[in-house]
């Protein structure tokens, strides 16, 4: 059709410069209902244009400042986007939520992270193994199988510098990194991933550590909630509270603790609960330099990342019993919900603007 058009206007502005024809032909051209249609196509394609040249301008501008920008809905298909959840198309509207993650070594952030997202995306765990899953965060480890317990190596995600899987014991996320996701058209997460504490490399490099994430936290100028991500059946919690919560309180006043979120990783073995390390930690908030952190159901979530694992493994062809798929399957569902339900609870939350109220570690810096 557009080949047509051009012949046509060609034809016709030649007439016209030989006085053989009126201008009255050109207006027939233009109004042609076959032709006028090309109008919308050309705004169409003009508007689709702009949008692409915007997206690669920001993520220019976000890869200047070593934020990895992904947009779920390049990555997975069109028939999985279809089927998000509802409930939270409809709390997240176009918010853009910035959450940092902080946890002790070996938690599972980077897991966390990238079964989160696919928690959000499918629905059910037989949706994310007919599609594409997301892997915001390439991941590996090792799994067995079989009755003489053959270890298998999977890997999930394209290589990345910035995860070390070569050391068991240390931190595989070796530096702070932001990932910008666009799960759809109106809600887009801004999920920072942070180096563990606890490292067996002992103290030092967790002041090394934790002197990273506080700098990196000194470049934002607000967050909408920090996820203290930890394990149900912790023995102990001194090293992490001292190490980590309490250098991160510098940057909040008693205003910023109702931002504080708890979210326990691989909580299928406690039935869903903080099992034993919820004990421990309600004598920790009493405290004085830690009262007033709320711990309550309200603000604290009980996921199965494993479940994530469990998926990455199928991806690689591995092999499981029957009844691990039955309960990864149950699993799936209520991360799922219990990833819907922590959505819904930051975006009640007021932003916390760390300009505006100030800290003791930005006086400092």
């Amino acid at each position: 059709m557009y080949k047509q058009f051009v012949h046509d206007s060609r034809e016709t502005v030649i007439k016209l410069r030989q006085n053989l024809c009126e201008s009255e032909e050109i207006n027939k051209i233009i109004s042609n209902q076959h032709y006028s249609s090309l109008t919308a196509a050309f705004d169409t394609l003009h508007k689709t244009v702009e949008q692409w040249w915007t997206k690669a301008n920001l993520i220019l501008r976000l890869n200047d400042d070593q934020i990895q920008y992904k947009e779920i809905s390049e990555i997975v298909t069109q028939a999985a986007r279809l089927k998000t959840l509802e409930e939270i198309n409809a709390a997240l509207r176009s918010n853009f939520s910035r959450t940092p993650s902080s946890g002790e070594t070996g938690v599972g952030k980077s897991t966390f992270i990238n079964a989160f997202v696919n928690y959000l995306i499918f629905d059910t765990l037989e949706q994310a193994e007919q599609s594409d899953p997301a892997v915001v965060i390439p991941v590996s480890f090792i799994t067995t199988t079989g009755d003489n317990f053959d270890e298998i190596t999977v890997k999930f995600g394209d290589v990345d510098s910035n995860e070390n899987f070569q050391n068991q014991g240390q931190s595989v996320t070796q530096h702070c990194r932001s990932y910008i996701i666009d799960l759809n058209e109106k809600v887009r997460l801004h999920l920072i991933d942070t180096p563990g504490i606890g490292d067996t490399r002992g103290f030092d490099q967790d002041e090394i550590n934790m002197n990273n994430i506080l700098t990196y936290i000194n470049q934002l100028s607000h967050i909408n909630a920090v996820c203290l991500l930890l394990k149900p059946t912790n023995s102990k919690l001194d090293v992490f509270f001292r190490s980590c919560v309490k250098q991160l309180l510098t940057y909040l006043t008693p205003d910023g603790y109702g931002n504080i979120i708890f979210c326990f990783t691989n909580s299928r073995s406690t039935f869903y609960a903080p099992g034993n390390t919820g004990s421990l930690l309600k004598k920790m908030l009493k405290k004085d330099e830690f009262n007033g952190i709320p711990f309550e159901k309200k603000n604290t979530f009980c996921v199965d990342s494993e479940t994530f694992r469990y998926l990455a493994a199928r991806r690689c062809n591995v092999e499981f019993q029957d009844y691990i798929k039955v309960e990864s399957i149950d699993s799936w569902k209520t991360s799922v919900a219990e990833s819907a339900r922590m959505l819904k609870f930051i975006q009640t939350l007021q932003s916390y603007h760390l300009n505006k109220y100030g800290s003791l570690r930005k006086a400092l810096l």
